[in-house]
């Protein structure tokens, strides 16, 4: 029994990527599939959940990564695998998206651009001009778009 935490999450997300990266797919799938249990069952996936961790900016940035690496790599795996379902795009969240690398690099504290987005309102989230896209945007947008098609 561990404790299920946002540390935990990203432990779980790189061992399914590690296994899918060495042709263990179901094993990584269950994994991602407990990943995205955890952060369902502890609302892992909610902003207000980011700033009762820490108040250090750049563990919340860290948390605020780890929830969309989940989200991305679960829409890869739906359109890989077709035994899962994209489910975190119907989750109920509100976290923002990460800062650009520079100012996560600088420890800058994030501000972002579409925090008043929301992804399941695909029609207006992804409609917006690429060329000025944050690039977690655009990370956000591909896979998407790969689950789409």
């Amino acid at each position: 029994n561990h404790p299920r935490n946002g540390l935990l999450v990203q432990a779980t997300m790189l061992l399914a990527i590690g296994l899918n990266g060495t042709g263990k797919h179901q094993e990584a799938i269950e994994l991602l599939e407990r990943a995205k249990s955890m952060v369902k069952d502890n609302k892992l996936c909610r902003e207000s959940w980011l700033a009762t961790v820490t108040d250090n900016p750049i563990l919340v940035e860290s948390r605020r990564r780890t929830w969309w690496e989940l989200y991305v790599l679960d829409g890869l795996f739906a359109c890989a695998y077709q035994s899962t379902k994209f489910t975190l795009y119907d989750l109920d969240d509100d976290v923002k998206l990460p800062c650009e690398e520079v100012d996560y690099l600088r420890q800058v504290s994030p501000i972002l651009a579409i925090s008043e987005d929301s992804h399941s309102d695909s029609d207006r989230i992804f409609s917006r001009d690429l060329r000025t896209a944050q690039s977690s945007y655009l990370r956000l947008h591909a896979a998407f778009s790969v689950y789409k098609s």
